[in-house]
């Protein structure tokens, strides 16, 4: 903010872009600390039939996070737009979980802490994804001459 202050407007897109970025991996990490809480309030994966499955999920989006990190540092639209799309096919997957969940007649001692992890999962990607996104696709800066 104070660069853009005392540059004006020529770093105004990627001054944005950066600041947005931050604000998704802020995100992340409130949606990291989501899935800690339920770990905290006891809720166990472990000696469930799912239990691979759901583990599976946490290294894919963990891995997601090691990619968007390398391509924080050099983000490329070719590197980017074939992980935003990995990202958002997983969330996708994610998406119909829940659904399928809350249409589930499972317990909800069953089906509740499942859809609160996919969720969190599915927000986690959703903003590595986008901040990611918004470094190759900065905002445009501002013409002050332009009329609309």
């Amino acid at each position: 903010i104070v660069h853009l202050a005392v540059r004006g407007t020529t770093d105004f897109g990627s001054t944005m872009a950066s600041i947005l970025a931050v604000k998704k991996l802020e995100r992340m990490g409130d949606q990291a600390k989501n899935v800690y809480d339920l770990a905290a309030e006891g809720v166990r994966f472990t000696n469930v039939p799912d239990a691979d499955e759901l583990r599976e999920l946490g290294i894919e989006v963990s891995n997601r996070l090691g990619e968007a990190s390398a391509l924080l540092s050099e983000p490329t639209a070719e590197a980017v737009e074939p992980f935003v799309a990995a990202c958002q096919a997983r969330m996708d997957d994610l998406d119909r979980r829940v659904n399928g969940l809350i249409h589930s007649d499972e317990p909800a001692r069953v089906a509740v802490p499942r859809a609160m992890y996919f969720r969190y999962l599915k927000r986690i990607l959703a903003n590595a994804a986008g901040a990611v996104e918004v470094l190759v696709q900065p905002a445009e800066p501002v013409d002050p001459d332009r009329d609309e």
